[in-house]
């Protein structure tokens, strides 16, 4: 699990975290799930979405933090960020701004 927390943008399949572990893919999904209570994409899916909700308050871009963070398009990372942040990555990045006492406007 640190590897997928130090590298979230690799291949994290079922098929590719099972030849990592050198288990079949049923035994890895199955010991996994006894581990940590959430299936092998499940927690991929929590992992990614915690290093983009990092890489977007470091002022990294939505195209940038979706590459790095393995969801393969700014869509996708759009999509799945807003499903479980509940909010687009546009409108964290506001509430932040707003939180910190920024109001995302250059100054005079």
């Amino acid at each position: 699990m640190d590897r997928i927390t130090a590298e979230p943008a690799a291949d994290y399949s079922i098929d590719a975290m099972a030849a990592m572990t050198h288990l079949s893919a049923s035994s890895l999904a199955r010991r996994f799930q006894e581990a940590t209570r959430t299936s092998p994409a499940r927690y991929v899916e929590k992992v990614r979405i915690e290093a983009a909700q990092a890489m977007l308050q470091h002022g990294a871009t939505v195209a940038a933090t979706a590459a790095a963070t393995g969801f393969g398009s700014a869509e996708t990372m759009r999509r799945v960020f807003t499903q479980k942040v509940g909010m687009s990555p546009s409108l964290y990045l506001k509430r932040l701004m707003l939180r910190d006492g920024d109001d995302g406007h250059l100054p005079a």
